[in-house]
């Protein structure tokens, strides 16, 4: 696979990704696609599980589209971002469309569903990765030059808002704050999905070669 078809997949699936998790946020926000017990909250828990793994599918090729300038820094708010997105998107929309219903359909099961059960883990570790992981991806796109800079500052900045979790907020506001860090984090995934979907071969080529000689 060239190097072209490998930046365009993953800008096709970085900007699918990015705006289905948008779309299905925003759903999950209204009734009845916020109650567990409706018809619709399974299939908009796999429109999200769906989105989650075109993020996760487009990452690499982000990552490496500007490897040669972001050092171990880039390497590791790559991982962390894939991370976040495997650990809440993928590991917390699975258990959304296919575990919690179940629990709440027998009697036996439901005590499970209470806080505390063994899967709360994922809402533990997720606003953790969600403040080291985009901040540090953010970061070194902004500092590479390679793919725009503004999309870096929309994961930097949405990586602030995240850390505002930690921060004991009324109940609105601090919603609306998680909210918004959300809205931010998957623009800047979409405007880097549109940026490697834009690349021409041969600019790739050359700037692949740039970066190389750049590193060395």
């Amino acid at each position: 696979m060239s190097s072209s078809t490998l930046y365009r997949l993953s800008g096709v699936a970085l900007l699918l990704g990015a705006l289905l998790t948008l779309v299905s946020a925003a759903l999950h926000l209204l009734p009845p696609f916020d109650q567990l017990t409706s018809p619709l909250w399974v299939p908009l828990s796999l429109l999200f599980l769906l989105a989650s793994m075109l993020v996760v599918l487009g990452l690499p090729g982000m990552y490496v589209r500007q490897a040669g300038r972001t050092g171990l820094l880039g390497l590791i708010g790559f991982v962390l971002t894939v991370l976040l997105w495997l650990i809440l998107g993928v590991g917390g929309q699975t258990i959304d469309a296919f575990v919690l219903p179940w629990l709440v359909g027998n009697v036996a099961t439901r005590p499970l569903l209470d806080a505390g059960a063994p899967w709360e883990v994922f809402f533990v570790v997720g606003p953790v990765l969600a403040l080291v992981g985009p901040l540090l991806l953010g970061l070194v796109t902004m500092r590479a030059g390679v793919l725009p800079r503004g999309a870096g500052l929309l994961l930097f900045v949405s990586s602030l808002l995240d850390g505002t979790a930690y921060v004991p907020l009324p109940s609105p506001i601090g919603t609306l704050i998680e909210s918004a860090g959300l809205v931010l984090l998957c623009l800047g995934l979409a405007w880097l999905g549109y940026a490697l979907l834009s690349l021409q071969g041969p600019e790739v080529e050359q700037s692949r070669l740039a970066a190389t000689e750049a590193s060395r």
